[in-house]
């Protein structure tokens, strides 16, 4: 039984890993992973029939977080199948996102036990940064569509959504890849788990949009990702010297394997 990747958002097939080009997949194939390439669904028919201003459809879909309980439970079913072929160890399943896949993602994570690790390519929608990071015109836009912000009430609101307020109950290791034109949206979340002592991870790409676009970055992407669901799912690490400073943060980190539970590979 292999441990599995999820690698969602939108499937553009298993060469590249979704939008974004974020996650290897046919890499984590050879390293001895299986991996499940989801499509989130539509907006639930009736939803979508109903409303016809862009406006009404964000709003509708975010009333009780109504879009991301319909993907996370058809995400549900496609694990349900996946882990029914018998090839997949239900204990070890690992999660990533980017973009809204993202938000796929933190909801997963609150309203789901399955997960184990997860890698992140943007983050957060979350309660503080997320709403002020670009300026005024984007927080009254949000508030248009349904979110609560700094206003009374807005704790209510996110506590299915929200990394922050679910902190407590989430020791799940998060790596974050972002760029350094967004990577303030998820500094509440990264700041609230590095204080209660939670496993995470930041990275800063610099001069990058919210699509990576320089190939050493995609490269960095690619192996750190790869390197980050071997060392928390098989327990194996890169035995290449520059990789020395990486394992010694990861080994630090609550519920990682020790040192001498790694099986070191050779370079790639």
């Amino acid at each position: 039984r292999h441990p599995l990747i999820v690698v969602q958002y939108i499937s553009h097939g298993f060469l590249r890993g979704g939008p974004g080009d974020e996650v290897p997949i046919q890499a984590l194939a050879a390293r001895g992973f299986a991996v499940l390439s989801f499509a989130s669904p539509n907006y639930i028919p009736a939803v979508a029939e109903k409303y016809k201003t862009g406006t009404e459809l964000l709003r509708a879909n975010r009333s009780d977080w109504l879009d991301q309980r319909s993907v996370q439970s058809s995400l549900d079913m496609a694990l349900d199948q996946a882990i029914a072929t018998g090839a997949v160890d239900s204990e070890r399943i690992g999660l990533t996102g980017w973009s809204a896949g993202v938000s796929t993602a933190q909801f997963a994570l609150i309203n789901s036990p399955r997960y184990k690790a997860v890698s992140l390519g943007s983050c957060c929608e979350d309660m503080y940064s997320f709403a002020l990071e670009a300026g005024p015109a984007f927080t009254d836009f949000a508030r248009s569509i349904g979110y609560r912000l700094l206003e009374k009430g807005a704790e209510a609101f996110w506590r299915p959504m929200s990394l922050i307020l679910n902190a407590d109950r989430i020791d799940v290791p998060i790596l974050i890849q972002n760029a350094d034109s967004e990577y303030e949206g998820g500094l509440d979340v990264h700041e609230v788990f590095k204080q209660k002592g939670k496993p995470i991870e930041l990275h800063v790409f610099e001069n990058e949009t919210h699509y990576k676009w320089q190939p050493a970055h995609r490269l960095a992407v690619y192996e750190r990702t790869t390197e980050w669901f071997e060392f928390w799912l098989l327990k194996r690490r890169n035995c290449a010297t520059d990789r020395e400073p990486q394992y010694a943060r990861w080994l630090a980190m609550t519920g990682a394997p020790t040192a001498t539970e790694l099986t070191c590979t050779p370079a790639y």
